[in-house]
């Protein structure tokens, strides 16, 4: 048992550095992740779990040829609402975009109307003020 825990301390070392190195966190996650399930599973009593990823599960060797028919049909559908949801999206990128563009030019000419407002404005207070000079009258 002392190689295993050996092996296991090994990995999760060679993941640290890859994740150091990579600068992601998720192969040491892994391996952490792994370590915490055997040691649980041992704690209750059940047997070491042995999983290998690198090799092709039987049964998709086993695809009778309806089953690769259904999974090609299913895949080529699955292709088409993948195009068709981008294609929605893009869309409505597009629509938001020019909303967008109409804001801001709103925006602008009322920016502008505000600046002619306050510019008539400013010129009407002026002459407000000539004229009550005009007349010698005070001002509070």
């Amino acid at each position: 048992m002392l190689t295993n825990d050996n092996t296991e301390e090994t990995k999760l070392h060679l993941a640290a550095l890859e994740s150091y190195s990579t600068g992601k966190i998720t192969p040491l996650l892994k391996e952490e992740l792994k370590y915490y399930i055997q040691s649980r599973r041992l704690s209750e009593g059940k047997n070491e779990l042995v999983v290998d990823f690198n090799t092709v599960p039987k049964k998709s060797q086993q695809l009778r040829p309806e089953e690769v028919a259904r999974l090609e049909r299913r895949r080529e559908q699955n292709r088409r609402a993948s195009e068709k949801f981008r294609g929605k999206k893009k869309t409505e990128l597009q629509n938001l975009q020019k909303v967008c563009q109409h804001l801001e030019k709103r925006n602008k000419e009322l920016l502008r109307e505000v600046g002619n407002l306050q510019a008539e404005r400013d010129a009407m207070y002026e002459r407000v003020m000539k004229v009550l000079q005009m007349h010698d009258v005070k001002t509070y």
